[in-house]
């Protein structure tokens, strides 16, 4: 059975027992980062606030989506987790993110109320955007 762990206001629970929350705090219960327990402490460049966190089941990764409209790829698999690819919206205030399972394609909404799809793998925008008043018919 899962342990359970509430820390601060945790916004993000991995499958395997990792908690995440948006003060930069990781905390693992599945002794990927450590033995169980142990805390680690990953900072952004920025000092942006953290707005969603999104793990990337089985992959060992995670994405942060921060206030200043920048997305971060963390990879989680080494020692110290480090940022691997940034994605900064220069138009749009990201808004929120959904990335289903399995999926190579994460679905970044903006404040506009558009949808951009941004490709996982390789995190680059796809140059497919759903716009809402297009997707409506206005």
């Amino acid at each position: 059975m899962p342990t359970m762990v509430f820390v601060g206001r945790s916004t993000c629970l991995s499958p395997i027992g990792m908690v995440a929350n948006g003060n930069r705090h990781i905390l693992d219960r599945s002794e990927l980062l450590g033995r169980p327990g142990v805390d680690c402490h990953c900072q952004h460049e920025s000092s942006a606030a953290v707005l969603q966190l999104q793990f990337l089941i089985n992959e060992g990764a995670l994405v942060t989506a921060c206030a200043d409209d920048t997305l971060h790829l963390w990879n989680l698999r080494q020692r110290r987790p480090a940022v691997l690819h940034s994605l900064k919206f220069n138009r749009e205030r990201v808004t929120f993110c959904h990335l289903p399972f399995q999926s190579k394609w994460l679905y970044v909404g903006t404040e506009r109320g558009n949808t951009h799809i941004v490709n996982i793998e390789s995190f680059v925008l796809s140059g497919y955007v759903i716009m809402w008043n297009k997707a409506i018919e206005l």
